[in-house]
């Protein structure tokens, strides 16, 4: 069995034979011949492979086609495919678009774990905006984790504020893959005398995670 349903068989005579729909939809194409508006319409074809072939050609291109991107994205549904596209290239687009951080407060989760790891690769779309510390109270384990590994982004700064809300929500949360990648990031970001210090509170939780940072 192939994409889209295609059935491949070996006849007894030894050839092979495929079967499928009379109107083939996975027309080839030649993305870096094709039209704007033919890659903003496999931009939201059901078949990730044709719109992962249309993503990498937008963004081979930039310039205005980005800058369209930070346009569509105002009038794209979460359930639309291209959706998740669109953010990527709007965060490259690298103009502070308001859509785009309008999208950090969207009821999907999914969403909001998208636009937190855009803005993390891009985040001088952000101009100062605590849009990470925000996010690490968010009631979605992902989104926390999204929120945190930002942190990791070399471009991505690390402030107090930041290491205290990991001190007090994914560090001590049950959830062990929480407080595994805050360990790791206490490690690499944290002064020694900030580990001591946890390692010396009364709450466990606090210890539990400054043992961990220190031994990593």
């Amino acid at each position: 069995v192939g994409r889209g349903g295609r059935l491949f068989a070996l006849t007894a005579a030894g050839d092979l034979v495929m079967l499928t729909d009379k109107v083939d939809p996975f027309e080839a194409y030649d993305p870096a011949k094709a039209t704007p508006e033919k890659l903003w319409q496999e931009l939201n074809d059901p078949s990730w492979p044709r719109r992962y072939r249309a993503h990498v050609e937008l963004l081979r291109r930039g310039g205005d086609l980005l800058d369209q991107a930070n346009k569509r994205l105002l009038a794209t549904k979460a359930s639309d495919p291209a959706l998740h596209h669109l953010i990527w290239l709007a965060a490259k687009s690298e103009k502070g678009s308001l859509h785009l951080l309008g999208l950090v407060n969207h009821p999907d989760p999914l969403v909001r774990v998208q636009v937190l790891r855009a803005l993390a690769e891009y985040p001088d779309q952000l101009h100062g905006e605590p849009v990470f510390a925000k996010a690490l109270a968010d009631e979605n384990p992902r989104v926390v984790h999204a929120a945190m590994s930002a942190s990791f982004a070399p471009k991505v700064a690390w402030t107090r504020e930041v290491q205290t809300a990991i001190e007090r929500g994914p560090a001590r949360s049950h959830d062990s893959y929480l407080r595994q990648t805050a360990a790791l990031l206490l490690a690499e970001k944290a002064t020694r005398k900030q580990l001591e210090d946890l390692c010396g509170r009364f709450d466990p939780a606090y210890r539990l995670v400054g043992v961990m940072a220190a031994g990593y």
